[in-house]
């Protein structure tokens, strides 16, 4: 059986156990605009909908930023950064969801790549590395590959990556390097 998987440039045919992933009624797959059943831009309200399985929970996140974590099978595979101004308590179902992260296992691409994965392994399915980031704030660590959306950040483990080049970009990494989690963005 074959299921459709639309991709940045062009609709790709992947087979359907691409989906299975986690446990066997899970689908958790990332696409540029989407985790599993989630979509950049639908409200809490059609969250809950679209994946009723799934448990909803606030947490707090830095600076006073309200996350929500997305639990399912006691795994939380998605997080969102839902704002600054939510009530305490509150998780209100009109929240636009403006950004997706999984930083789980159980989430991968139609190409099998998710956290976890080696970033060798990533940069061949996009058509090579790019360059590796050092964010401005907290050091992260972010992969760019040549065929993915603008939309989609690959966030890498940060133990394997080496700065020759220059203090905060790179290409050198160790061949162990590995995706720490992907995350997805409507900016």
């Amino acid at each position: 059986m074959l299921a459709l998987a639309v991709g940045t440039a062009a609709a790709q045919v992947v087979p359907a156990d691409a989906y299975d992933v986690g446990p066997p009624t899970l689908s958790c797959l990332i696409t540029e605009n989407s985790i599993g059943p989630l979509r950049i831009g639908m409200t809490l309200g059609e969250a809950r909908k679209a994946w009723p399985e799934a448990k909803f929970e606030r947490r707090a996140g830095l600076d006073e930023l309200v996350e929500l974590a997305v639990v399912v099978d006691r795994q939380t595979l998605v997080i969102s950064d839902i704002g600054y101004d939510i009530p305490p308590g509150a998780l209100p179902d009109k929240t636009v969801l403006r950004n997706l992260a999984t930083y789980h296992p159980w989430c991968k691409d139609a190409r099998g790549i998710g956290s976890g994965s080696l970033l060798s392994d990533a940069a061949a399915a996009y058509g090579g590395l790019v360059v590796i980031r050092k964010s401005d704030i907290e050091q992260r660590e972010y992969a760019s590959f040549k065929a993915t959306s603008p939309r989609m950040h690959f966030r890498v483990d940060y133990t394997s990556i080496f700065y020759p080049e220059s203090p905060r970009s790179t290409t050198a990494f160790k061949p162990e390097a590995r995706l720490m989690g992907i995350e997805i963005s409507a900016y």
